[in-house]
């Protein structure tokens, strides 16, 4: 697995509400809330783009992803939580950022990330919003703010 070293970014990351948790009315909002606690501007169109139906794509993406935690670098992430798509991909539908990793009491490893979907911080920085590696190789989750809906990485943004 291309994820080790320090288990928590812990360099400079806060949350959109440091900015009077605005909200962003278009659709782009939850990329530049994204931006906003990363303090990077990725390339619109500079990324690693993660398919379900191509296994390699999900190696490249655990590689790149890896490689920028390992750095220490946080890292904006597309997710996939319905059919279709509002981005250029077709398939994005909302982008989190990955603020660390760690291990579970089961002795999983999970990637722990920061969701600009809500208003509520305590909700946005949950130490339950969590991706795990599922049995295909791709990485899945849940948010605090919206259980019941389940977040496959889909792009991983790079600098």
């Amino acid at each position: 697995m291309p994820i080790r070293g320090d288990k928590g970014l812990g360099r400079g990351f806060f949350y959109l509400r440091a900015l009077g948790t605005q909200q962003l009315p278009d659709m782009t909002g939850c990329f530049r809330g994204c931006e906003v606690m990363t303090g990077t501007q990725p390339p619109l169109n500079h990324a690693v783009l993660i398919n379900r139906h191509n296994p390699q794509s999900a190696i490249a993406g655990l590689t790149a992803l890896g490689n920028m935690l390992e750095s220490g670098r946080p890292v904006i992430v597309g997710v996939d939580y319905k059919p279709g798509g509002p981005n250029a991909d077709g398939i994005t539908d909302h982008f989190v950022v990955i603020a660390g990793y760690g291990e579970d009491s089961n002795g999983d490893t999970y990637l722990r990330f920061y969701d600009p979907g809500t208003a509520h911080f305590s909700n946005g920085t949950s130490p339950t919003n969590r991706f795990y590696i599922d049995s295909g190789g791709f990485l899945v989750g849940h948010t605090a703010y919206a259980p019941g809906k389940t977040y496959t990485i889909s792009q991983v943004r790079l600098p």
